[in-house]
């Protein structure tokens, strides 16, 4: 018998793999491939800064 954790996950896609797919969109490929982690604690600082000033905006309708 299943466990409950395991019943409430959704069925896996059979066929599709992670990724775009090759010579459909070839720019967002090379940008996928290319990119890097921004761990700096500059741009975690700035990038929160910004998120949290969205969310008062929207909330006071500015």
């Amino acid at each position: 018998m299943p466990s409950a954790t395991r019943a409430a996950r959704p069925p896996r896609l059979s066929g599709r793999r992670a990724g775009p797919v090759p010579g459909r969109y070839p720019a967002f490929g090379q940008y996928a491939l290319s990119a890097t982690r921004k761990d700096d604690r500059a741009w975690e600082f700035v990038s929160g800064l910004d998120f949290v000033l969205d969310g008062i905006a929207q909330r006071l309708g500015i």
